[in-house]
């Protein structure tokens, strides 16, 4: 399996698992707005850096151009509400997926590993918590109390 039908499974199963513990119900317009520009950028921002990835320095120092990738990763998650410990788990996950995937980042050094962890979570704290705060819910620092993994359709 080449290494990118590998990040196309590990983000397929990240998704899943965010789909089932998004919080259910009624998501105001000007929300999945966020959302889909969240994920175009995102997406964009992604198909320029691999295709520009042989061009461009990385993974030598703490910040490169991949952290802005990192950064919109927590964006997008904090747009659809994911909940925090999934933000961990899957940002984490992916830092271990690119060390142990020959090609993939294995070259990466400690300190970038770290800022593309933090640059995630702050990206997810400031867009989850605009989102809290103008819905006026709750940040979702553990599961929510809604979701298909918690019995809410």
């Amino acid at each position: 399996m080449s290494n990118n039908a590998k990040a196309v499974v590990f983000w397929s199963i990240a998704i899943l698992l965010s789909f089932l513990t998004t919080p259910l119900g009624d998501v105001a317009a000007w929300i999945w707005a966020l959302r889909l520009i969240a994920i175009a950028a995102g997406v964009a921002i992604a198909i320029v850096l691999i295709a520009r990835d042989k061009d461009i320095q990385r993974d030598s120092t703490p910040f490169d151009y991949w952290t802005i990738a990192h950064t919109m990763a927590g964006v997008v998650m904090g747009a659809w509400s994911i909940p925090f410990p999934l933000v961990v788990i899957f940002t984490i996950a992916w830092e271990i997926f690119e060390y142990v995937v020959p090609g993939f980042g294995d070259t990466e050094i400690f300190s970038n590993r770290v800022v593309d962890i933090a640059v995630a979570w702050a990206g997810w704290i400031i867009v989850a918590g605009a989102v809290a705060l103008s819905t006026h819910a709750s940040m979702l620092w553990l599961l929510p109390g809604h979701s298909v993994v918690r019995g809410g359709m």
